[in-house]
């Protein structure tokens, strides 16, 4: 009976070829890790939930101490929903210290977090002042410092967290992803965005800023919200939903976007990133900031490549062409023949700004 089991093995096994068997790998490793995920989902929700039970029957230091102890664990919303428990806990032994800095904490993952009625009157205080503190450096919409509840026009605030949680691998993907009625346009030879369906190739719609500064072409208007734009320098970035023609002139006829660079003393170190992926791309980033006194200094720099995918023309097409097709092959999202790059300094000296930026990028059509 052994010896035909074994028999069987062999002859199953010696059917399935080593890309089929590592294909089966990939098919059961994916399994595994969305099921290993899904169960560590289930068991920090179930540990948040544990804690407000506590919480909400007055064992307010244990709730506190679970939630403290696994803070790290948590992800999204739950660590949102953790940070407010925490603080509501603190509050409660009236330490308000701690209380501002976890609610600080739930404030730089989520700024729009609103308090709601059921929470207590001093903790939605608390909550509106670190926010009103917190969005006082908004510029774009009246060239005056602002909070998000003064400004006269929609606006919409993307923090260094959430371009970090979005996953967007450039400017054009973050404003996507917040920006309501912003949408991704990905022609053959464009990169670029629309605000409302309004569109132009080389985007003369939108205008794009570098801390108040405009990176439109003057003599073209365009300016691709490409890789040419590092986001690692990025610590804020404010957008005037509607017209400001008003204040900035014909191009920002449906939109503004400001980026706002952190500072030296944000950063205080370097901070580096290298990515590699298929169809040859490659991607770097860096960051190095330090604050000397009275002297803060950044410098950023970003490289990316992109080979584009190679597909061969069939015979069948190049007939049916009616003009001649003199190539074998077609590239695809080829990022032109140089790589694309932005490199940067900045420089503050008592109230004296020194800006420098240079960024190169280049789309080749199929």
């Amino acid at each position: 009976m052994q010896d035909a089991m074994q028999r069987i093995i062999r002859n199953t096994t010696a059917g399935i070829t080593r890309p089929a068997v590592a294909l089966l790998f990939i098919i059961f490793y994916f399994l595994f890790s969305v099921s290993a995920r899904a169960q560590d989902d289930t068991k920090w929700r179930d540990v948040y939930t544990q804690a407000e039970s506590d919480y909400q029957i007055g064992r307010i230091e244990q709730a506190r101490d679970v939630l403290l102890k696994n803070l790290n664990s948590f992800q999204g919303n739950l660590r949102q929903n953790a940070l407010r428990l925490i603080a509501l806990s603190y509050l409660a032994r009236f330490d308000i210290e701690q209380t501002e800095h976890y609610v600080a904490e739930m404030l730089e993952l989520n700024p729009y977090y609103s308090p709601s009625s059921n929470d207590p009157a001093t903790f939605a205080d608390i909550v509106n002042n670190i926010k009103a503190g917190k969005t006082a450096t908004i510029t774009t919409a009246s060239s005056q410092a602002e909070s998000l509840a003064e400004v006269p026009v929609p606006t919409t605030l993307i923090t260094a967290e959430m371009i970090h949680n979005s996953g967007g691998r450039n400017l054009r993907e973050v404003l996507a992803a917040y920006v309501p009625g912003m949408n991704i346009i990905d022609c053959n030879d464009d990169i670029n965005i629309a605000m409302r369906g309004i569109y132009s190739t080389g985007q003369e719609k939108i205008l794009i800023m570098l801390n108040g500064h405009r990176m439109n072409s003057y003599f073209t208007n365009a300016a691709a919200p490409d890789f040419s734009i590092s986001l690692e320098k990025v610590k804020q970035i404010e957008v005037l939903r509607g017209p400001a023609s008003s204040l900035y002139g014909g191009v920002a006829l449906t939109a503004v976007v400001n980026i706002i660079t952190k500072q030296g003393g944000d950063v205080d170190g370097l901070e580096a990133k290298v990515g590699a992926g298929n169809y040859g791309q490659i991607k770097a980033e860096g960051v190095f900031g330090k604050r000397y006194f009275d002297l803060d200094l950044l410098v950023w720099g970003s490289i990316y490549r992109n080979s584009g995918e190679k597909r061969a023309v069939p015979e069948e097409r190049r007939a049916e062409s009616p003009l001649p097709m003199p190539v074998d092959d077609i590239v695809i999202g080829r990022i032109g023949s140089n790589p694309s790059y932005d490199l940067g300094l900045q420089l503050g000296w008592k109230g004296f700004q020194l800006l420098y930026d240079t960024h190169f990028s280049q789309v080749v059509a199929p």
